[in-house]
């Protein structure tokens, strides 16, 4: 809040006169002057000046006059807001391609309530941890590695990573419990690099002394839907987190691949910048996670 002598010189400022500004503010002249003499003399030069008996701002004084006016204004917005109800703040929230339609319909309905704004990236792994670093979200839904000592990190669960094909594979006709090395004649359809799940699949491959050129065909997309499609259609055989595929599964779409030496589960995490952890937020993104 302005002091008096302050909002004495604004009006000033306006009337250019000393006996109109005194009488709107029920104040005499000689108070006014004074108000004004002690204003120049605590910011040390001249805010007045008379030029042909008329009363001018000096440069000084009217710079002074505009501060005070668009403080007057940033004052006035600001208590006006303070009196009324106040928009929850808005939620940046990342997650990549395999998370997204997993956990953000669980999180949406819910979070719709307390933001104002809700944004949402979508992304591989290494996109939406450069978004994070960058200030782009303040949450972010992974699946694959990072580097634990640059974020601050909660686990949600640990998830299984397994194959799956389309229901006419011929792989699933006979019951056949498959090794790795098996599976190499068959079309892998595999996610771009900087995906999570294709670093998790190539560790897992290279355990057992493969890599994706001792595939057959391989046919690289950067789109989980675009695969779960073509899987659909018949096109050999993927790796993912089985919620991904769940409800393909259940609708018998989809049908995993018998391959007992996939005894995989990876972390699924809720990361955030360090230092920003806002407690309350958190364990309540991990309470509808979980």
């Amino acid at each position: 809040m302005l002091e008096q002598h302050y909002l004495t010189f604004k009006l000033l400022a306006q009337t250019l006169s000393y006996t109109k500004t005194a009488q709107r503010l029920f104040m005499t002249q000689p108070a006014v002057s004074q108000q004004i003499k002690r204003l120049e003399a605590e910011v040390g030069v001249p805010l007045v000046r008379y030029q042909h008996r008329q009363l001018q701002l000096t440069a000084a004084g009217d710079a002074l006059a505009t501060y005070l006016t668009q403080l007057t204004v940033q004052n006035d917005k600001f208590m006006a807001d303070l009196r009324q109800p106040r928009p929850a703040p808005r939620l940046l929230l990342g997650a990549t391609m395999s998370l997204n339609t997993v956990f953000l319909p669980r999180l949406l309905p819910i979070l719709r309530h307390q933001y104002q704004q809700i944004v949402s990236k979508i992304g591989n792994t290494a996109q939406i941890l450069q978004q994070l670093r960058q200030g782009q979200i303040d949450f972010a839904l992974i699946e694959g590695n990072f580097d634990k000592t640059e974020f601050d990190y909660q686990v949600i669960r640990r998830e299984p990573f397994i194959c799956v094909t389309g229901t006419g594979n011929p792989l699933l006709h006979d019951g056949t419990v498959y090794r790795p090395h098996e599976l190499v004649q068959e079309t892998l359809l595999i996610r771009e690099p900087g995906s999570g799940s294709r670093e998790i699949l190539l560790d897992w491959l290279a355990s057992f002394n493969l890599q994706l050129t001792d595939f057959t065909q391989r046919i690289e997309l950067g789109d989980p839907q675009t695969i779960m499609t073509l899987l659909q259609q018949g096109f050999g055989i993927s790796f993912m987190y089985a919620s991904l595929a769940q409800s393909s599964l259940a609708q018998q779409q989809l049908r995993q691949v018998q391959l007992p030496a996939l005894q995989l589960e990876h972390e699924l995490y809720l990361i955030y910048r360090k230092g920003t952890d806002d407690t309350d937020l958190t364990q309540q993104l991990l309470k509808i996670l979980r």
